[in-house]
């Protein structure tokens, strides 16, 4: 069974969502909303329906369940100390992908 991986790309104004198979073709694109939880007047709330939504659009257009991702990596603005890390990656938790990590969107660049 072919596994799959996530990649999100979350900023203030615009997030860019990309999955590719494990041999790193690509599979589908789709360009969503803010989940900078920061601009949000409900915060965490707000980028967990930014969040939910399009991952859930994302598996959808491609046919797949969060359970076929073997991996996902989110760069979200407004990632700057643990507890923001665990709010988001709590939030992620719920969309039903269970290996990934967060990290703020300018070390994407890095890692």
């Amino acid at each position: 069974m072919t596994k799959y991986i996530i990649g999100v790309d979350g900023g203030g104004t615009k997030t860019h969502y990309a999955l590719f198979n494990s041999q790193g073709k690509f599979i589908n694109f789709i360009k969503g909303g803010p989940t900078n939880h920061e601009i949000y007047p409900d915060g965490y709330k707000g980028a967990s329906k930014e969040i939910k939504s399009s991952v859930l659009k994302l598996l959808q257009q491609s046919r797949l369940k969060p359970e076929d991702l073997s991996y996902g990596i989110f760069g979200l603005a407004g990632v700057d100390i643990k507890s923001q890390k665990k709010e988001l990656s709590g939030i992620i938790y719920e969309t039903g992908i269970r290996n990934f990590e967060v990290f703020n969107d300018a070390f994407l660049g890095i890692k």
